[in-house]
């Protein structure tokens, strides 16, 4: 029978113990155990690029082109004999609100406030390419300047004096360097707003 004692066993020392250790790096160990405070993860297409994910904008939603908007008490600056105000929404091709000189205004009431989400304009061009107005804008009425239920209730006289005041009216839609006969212009979502009465310059 051998007398030779069996081999000692040997285990690595428990975590904690290392960790408390004196002879161990204080320092060094933080480093290692100290957990994460984030974590950075990168989604890529197939080809590595970074993927962003779709988001859908805002949009006008659905605009009613089958009923139109009731137009009343229509004024304007001016008017050529035979083609006055009254005529710009009259729904007859050949017929046409046109004043002399090179600038004008109409204003117009719808009969109950509406968000405008699009609009239209039909020009002379079947006269004259001359006669398609290159520059016009849809406005209206500046709420902190003027309430429409004050405007509402003022005389013809004195909205004529408001209408043809730039400083009370705010841009719908804007128009610059037009061509073209028939314009249809959706409103920038950034110009929305509630309004009644409208005042389209030339």
């Amino acid at each position: 029978m051998s007398n030779t004692p069996p081999p000692a066993s040997s285990r690595a020392a428990p975590w904690a113990d290392l960790v408390n250790a004196d002879w161990m790096d204080q320092d060094y160990l933080s480093k290692q155990i100290t957990a994460p405070t984030g974590v950075k993860v990168e989604i890529t297409d197939p080809e590595g690029n970074p993927y962003v994910i779709p988001v859908e904008g805002p949009t006008l939603g659905d605009i009613d082109r089958d009923n139109k908007l009731a137009v009343q008490n229509i004024l304007a600056s001016g008017g050529n004999n035979g083609e006055g105000p009254e005529m710009m929404f009259d729904g007859i091709e050949n017929s046409k609100w046109c004043t002399s000189g090179h600038t004008g205004w109409a204003g117009f009431e719808l009969e109950a406030p509406a968000v405008i989400g699009e609009w239209y304009t039909l020009h002379a061009g079947n006269e004259s390419r001359d006669a398609i107005t290159r520059d016009f804008r849809l406005q209206y009425l500046n709420p902190e300047v003027l309430a429409e239920a004050d405007y509402m209730a003022m005389s013809d006289s004195e909205k004529r004096n408001v209408l043809r005041n730039s400083a009370n009216w705010l841009d719908l839609d804007v128009v610059t360097g037009n061509t073209d006969n028939e314009v249809t212009r959706e409103i920038n979502l950034d110009n929305l707003a509630t309004a009644q009465v409208l005042p389209p310059v030339r």
